[in-house]
């Protein structure tokens, strides 16, 4: 049984209906993988086709197949303080695809964010 019910994300969701993601889950610890999980329930709720990014396409700069958007995983990551997942959102954005982050707290503001769709 869910926490909450899925309507309570319907505003993260509704703007990705119809497209294809793919979905980039950060280096973290337990937590962060909670997160991850429920973001793949949730795009299941709201009928969103994904797949995952994997870390070769974020090193090669290619995606093995095409997607309409990415989304970059929630958490508490935001900032250049855990260098990995700034890494891993920095190589999303040179894929040349809308990417957008998912609920994030900040540990420092010292990273640029207009650079995401949202």
């Amino acid at each position: 049984m869910p926490l909450l019910a899925a309507s309570h994300f319907a505003h993260l969701f509704t703007d990705l209906r119809g497209k294809f993601i793919g979905f980039v889950p950060l280096a973290g610890n337990a937590g962060d993988l909670m997160i991850q999980r429920a973001s793949r329930e949730l795009f299941k709720a709201f009928d969103i086709e994904y797949r995952q990014i994997s870390n070769t396409e974020l090193d090669s700069k290619r995606l093995v197949s095409p997607v309409d958007e990415i989304v970059v995983s929630g958490g508490g990551n935001m900032g250049t303080l855990w260098k990995v997942p700034y890494i891993q959102r920095r190589k999303a954005l040179e894929l040349g695809v809308p990417v957008s982050i998912f609920p994030q707290s900040f540990t420092r503001n010292d990273e640029e964010i207009n650079c995401y769709k949202k």
